[in-house]
């Protein structure tokens, strides 16, 4: 994700590679470059470093039962392993999704962002847990009273 477009109380969050914030009907574009550490292709980079960084750790991974050699690991594998509670794959994850977190927890500090609308190719596939880490993440970074108007945690 590397694209956030604010509008109101929200922000929609999607695949490029720079920021445009619309508030008070101006619209501003900001440099980002979380997407390359939060996007499908920054885990898929990521999870390929990791292998290579751990390799003993990636072979007992259910990852490396997806993708046995990790040039071939794409973003459907990923996903199936963190779907499927695979740690390697989960802790990629999540290292990546500080990055988005942060966008999120400074949006709602600054402009009071309550909503946000994640979009994207890994977002979709990972589905729920996606969701469930970014919360966790958010909460981890002190980011406190993000919830929808019935009290659940938003994200």
């Amino acid at each position: 994700m590397d694209r956030i477009i604010v509008s109101g109380e929200t922000a929609v969050v999607v695949s490029e590679m720079h920021a445009d914030i619309t508030a008070g009907g101006a619209r501003k574009t900001l440099a980002s470059r979380f997407g390359a550490l939060a996007s499908g292709r920054g885990t898929q980079a990521a999870a390929r470093r990791a292998a290579q960084a751990d390799p003993d750790g990636y072979a007992q991974s259910q990852l490396a039962e997806l993708a046995p050699d990790p040039a071939s690991l794409d973003t459907q594998a990923i996903a199936a392993a963190i779907r499927n509670g695979g740690l390697f794959a989960t802790d990629i994850l999540r290292a990546g999704l500080t990055h988005l977190a942060s966008a999120i927890t400074a949006l709602f500090a600054a402009m009071g962002v309550r909503r946000f609308i994640i979009m994207g190719g890994l977002a979709l596939a990972v589905g729920p847990p996606y969701a469930s880490l970014l919360t966790e993440e958010i909460e981890r970074l002190g980011c406190v009273g993000l919830t929808d108007a019935a009290g659940s945690r938003a994200a």
